[in-house]
Formats: C-alpha cells, sequence, structure tokens
C-alpha cells in the first residue's frame, strides 16, 4: 500500500494502517467488516504478522488472508508456523499447522486439526 502510493498520500495512508493494527488491540477503530483487494494488501498481512496480531485476527475476517500470506511466505523464513501456532487454540493451531506441512486439504478436517493441534502443540 504505502509503496503504491505518491508522497503526499504517505502520511495519509500510513494513518489509516497505524487505525487497522489499533483496531486489533481493542482501541477505537474497527477494521472494515469486508476484506477485499482495496483495504488488505501484502504490506499490511506483513505488518499483522510481523506486529504478532495472529491471535488477534482470529475473528476478523483478515484471518484467512494472513494465514495464507503466511504459508506463501514460509520459505523465506520470516514467521514460523510452529511458533505462531503456540498461541493459538488447539484447532486453529492444527488447521495452520497441517497447512504449514503440507497436508492435503481433504485431511484437514476439525478433528484431524483438533488431533494435529494436541499433538504438535
Amino acid at each position: 500500500m504505502l509503496t503504491r502510493c505518491t508522497t503526499e498520500n504517505k502520511q495519509g495512508l500510513g494513518e489509516e494502517v497505524s487505525k487497522i493494527c489499533r483496531s486489533l488491540h481493542s482501541t477505537k477503530q474497527m477494521l472494515p467488516a469486508e476484506v477485499d483487494d482495496s483495504n488488505c494488501d501484502q504490506e499490511l498481512l506483513s505488518l499483522l504478522l510481523d506486529a504478532k496480531l495472529l491471535v488477534q485476527c482470529l475473528s476478523t475476517p483478515y484471518y484467512p488472508r494472513v494465514v495464507d500470506h503466511l504459508l506463501a511466505s514460509l520459505q523465506q523464513g520470516r514467521w514460523e508456523a510452529d511458533t505462531l501456532a503456540k498461541h493459538l487454540r488447539e484447532a486453529e493451531a492444527g488447521s495452520l499447522l497441517l497447512a504449514a506441512r503440507g497436508a492435503h486439504r481433504a485431511l484437514r478436517t476439525s478433528r484431524c486439526a483438533l488431533h494435529a493441534g494436541r499433538h504438535w502443540v
């Protein structure tokens, strides 16, 4: 987001990103109810992961996109799924770890995720 905007707009856009991040910490600003490419990009997702806000994103529409971004970035070594999974509940942790370890989608059922969360976390 910040790399694509003009110099004049960077300040305003930076403040908007700050508001989004603050909304995950129970402040007055709230995240948008719908998530699309206009209000969610790779840079925002990276900022959320860098700030260790995966757990706070759990109940928001950003969570699936944050997880997809995390899984796409695992080869870079920037974030570790195992470390992040320790902060999630068993089922969410298991689901994340199954996806990170390349389990086929058909094997990522709720029961398997719950068992994997108990086993790996």
